[in-house]
């Protein structure tokens, strides 16, 4: 890899340099290679994801790396931990569009010292490349730090002198007591007091000494307690015992460790992420006599970065989800309806009627599925109504009572002063549907399942918890006394298709469907689980500002009116424009059809009577439904619209806000259909 990245560097550089006049036989490619091989200064190119594409041999000199090695290696790992954020920064600026820039910070050697650059370095964008140039200013910064030394060694020097001077010889000593009991007081102080946890142990594992804060963060009442309940830390505390010996390993080799993350056990058995700071102490001898060093809890940042990690992870297949979406309704549209218009026309005897009714079954499953995939991808159309989310509980406990089964007591605790929420109400349903039923799974021999919700001014920061919603929130909390789950299943339950059922009981949709609504509905999520404990989750939503909370329900439409408006039909879809055709045919609706933006123009224009409605797909190629909405309007301003999608993950340049907009879910059945363009036109 080093010789073509050298080209490339040679080649760029020679596009950026004057060329000098060297009375030479070598060719300026040649002169420039020569320049950046021989440079003392450290040069580089990265490209944007970090990687080094090119360096001199200057980096080998300094740091110790072969080139090879430095090659297959991100710029930012051997940046000292507390420049990263710094050097990412002015990273990215230029990345961002940034002429240059200047900064200073430690790059770490092949023997794990770090030795300090300053650096000068510009991108170009449209290769995705960054050029940078670095001086090597270790000693400088040495002999810096060492004539402060002096310095400050000169003032203690002269101070002492004066003091002597001025106290006399017994007043001096006197002080220097005080000034010792003083300052061991002061360093018992914040040992005593610190937040972060102090040790020192030997290099076999036991305590010499630890701080109240340590005891604390290993769930110990105090540090006798600790000190005589671990006698060997890597064996009773580390959860990886491996991981104690690395510890040991780093100290021998190199005497400190930076940032050295871990895992232990608490007293009570629970498990917490730790980073220490620590060095080794030596003897006159060179021989190491213990360790001390800091302890930092960082559980809370290491489940933050795990819930990151989900929410790109549950984002990907998200994007795949609401990709797929679109075409895939428009098949199980063509199909549903076709079956629809088989079991209108075959009677009750039919040998084929079954035939029907599978397919539309089918199609209604496949309809499910998609919808579960659209609300955990927060890509599905919402129809927010201001709820009681108590009525939510109470529909749907009196729709499952049976299906939870006997053996399951459901119990119920309505706040009777809940407020409202805003959000699509079918969703809710089935967020809660969800989570009885998941509920239910868990409790194959039966047990009490609990549905609460409360009035709460701040979610609890339990470390289960995602962010909470600002302002005055209202909770559903569903909790049962199953067989629960340990930190591992937890970690895992909102990620798609994840399932802990046998094959065939489960898609695992349910809970990610959950995650989804919730998210897309402003809200969070906090979940409590033990292993034979049973579960707890807790959603909170934002307070609705609106008044009078009601529950919308779809009025039926077993039998639709018949209608005798004229409906402009426009969908890219042939099958499916054609089943929705003979729907509204069928019914008595003057139809006009068209497959794109400009044939319905066309069309629009040669008809002379009034258009009472547009029924439109929103996305499709070349013109999308809103743009030919509003084109049509100035010509039919008395048409109204009604939309038809597979997703809403619309263009933002639409200027739709598809909450307030007439829009039919695709798939959809016949009756669907029918009720929803009656009422439009009723509208």
């Amino acid at each position: 890899m080093g010789a073509p990245a050298t080209q490339e560097a040679s080649v760029v550089l020679r596009d950026r340099i004057e060329p000098c006049s060297i009375a030479s036989a070598e060719s300026k490619s040649e002169q420039l290679s020569n320049f950046f091989e021989l440079s003392a200064d450290l040069f580089c190119i990265t490209g944007f994801d970090g990687y080094f594409r090119a360096l001199n041999q200057a980096w080998k000199e300094s740091l110790g790396f072969t080139r090879e090695a430095l090659l297959k290696t991100q710029w930012l790992e051997l940046v000292h931990p507390e420049d990263r954020e710094l050097s990412l920064a002015e990273t990215g600026r230029i990345i961002q569009g940034a002429s240059s820039i200047s900064l200073e910070n430690r790059y770490r050697c092949k023997d794990g010292s770090y030795r300090s650059f300053v650096w000068n370095a510009r991108s170009l964008p449209d290769q995705r490349l960054i050029y940078a140039a670095g001086r090597d200013i270790t000693d400088r910064k040495r002999a810096e730090a060492m004539l402060q030394h002096e310095q400050h060694e000169k003032s203690i020097r002269e101070l002492a002198r004066n003091n002597a001077i001025l106290l006399g010889e017994i007043g001096r000593c006197r002080q220097m007591e005080k000034s010792l009991l003083e300052t061991q007081e002061k360093y018992r102080s914040i040992f005593e007091n610190a937040v972060e946890g102090i040790f020192q142990s030997t290099p076999d594992g036991t305590y010499i000494s630890v701080n109240p804060a340590l005891a604390r963060i290993k769930g110990y009442d105090s540090p006798a307690e600790l000190i005589a309940a671990v006698g060997d830390i890597g064996r009773q505390s580390y959860v990886d015992a491996q991981r104690r010996l690395e510890f040991k390993l780093q100290l021998e080799e190199h005497g400190v460790v930076n940032g050295f993350e871990y895992e232990v056990f608490r007293k009570d058995g629970k498990r917490v992420w730790l980073s220490t700071n620590a060095r080794a102490v030596r003897d006159s001898q060179g021989s190491v006599i213990y360790y001390e060093g800091t302890v930092e809890d960082i559980t809370q940042r290491k489940r933050l970065e795990e819930q990151l990690r989900l929410v790109h992870k549950m984002e990907a297949v998200g994007q795949l989800a609401g990709g797929i979406a679109h075409d895939f309704n428009n098949l199980l549209g063509v199909i549903l309806g076709h079956g629809e218009l088989l079991l209108q026309k075959l009677d009750e005897t039919s040998p084929l009627r079954s035939h029907a009714e599978q397919i539309n079954r089918a199609s209604t499953s496949g309809s499910a599925l998609i919808a579960q995939l659209l609300a955990f991808s927060r890509k599905r159309a919402l129809q927010p109504v201001v709820l009681d989310m108590n009525a939510v509980v109470r529909n749907v406990t009196k729709m499952l009572g049976s299906v939870i089964g006997e053996n399951i007591a459901i119990t119920t605790s309505l706040d009777p002063e809940l407020g409202p929420i805003k959000a699509d109400a079918g969703q809710m349903e089935q967020v809660l549907v969800n989570l009885l039923v998941n509920a239910r799974d868990a409790m194959p021999e039966g047990g009490i399942l609990r549905i609460e919700t409360a009035n709460v001014r701040g979610q609890d920061s339990s470390s289960s918890c995602d962010s909470e919603p600002a302002g005055p929130l209202v909770s559903l909390t569903v909790s049962d006394t199953g067989t629960g789950m340990d930190s591992e299943t937890r970690s895992h339950i909102f990620e798609p298709f994840f399932t802990t059922k046998v094959r065939g009981k489960g898609t695992g949709l349910g809970l990610a469907t959950v995650y989804g609504v919730v998210k897309q509905s402003g809200g969070s999520i906090c979940v409590c689980s033990e292993p034979d404990h049973g579960t707890s989750f807790t959603l909170f939503f934002p307070h609705a500002s609106e008044a009078n909370p009601a529950i919308q329900q779809a009025t039926s439409a077993e039998n639709a009116s018949q209608g005798s408006e004229t409906i402009l039909l426009v969908e890219d879809d042939t099958a499916l424009r054609e089943i929705i055709l003979t729907f509204l045919t069928n019914r008595g609706y003057t139809v006009l059809e068209a497959a794109n933006g400009p044939q319905a123009q066309s069309v629009a224009s040669r008809f002379r009577n009034p258009i009472h409605l547009l029924l439109s797909d929103v996305v499709m190629p070349g013109m999308g439904g809103p743009q030919m909405a509003r084109h049509l309007k100035s010509h039919h301003p008395e048409m109204k619209v009604l939309y038809m999608s597979g997703y809403s993950d619309f263009p933002e340049n639409n200027q739709i806000h598809w909450q307030e907009k007439p829009l039919l879910q695709k798939p959809f059945t016949q009756q669907d259909l029918l009720r929803k363009v009656r009422e439009i036109l009723e509208a």
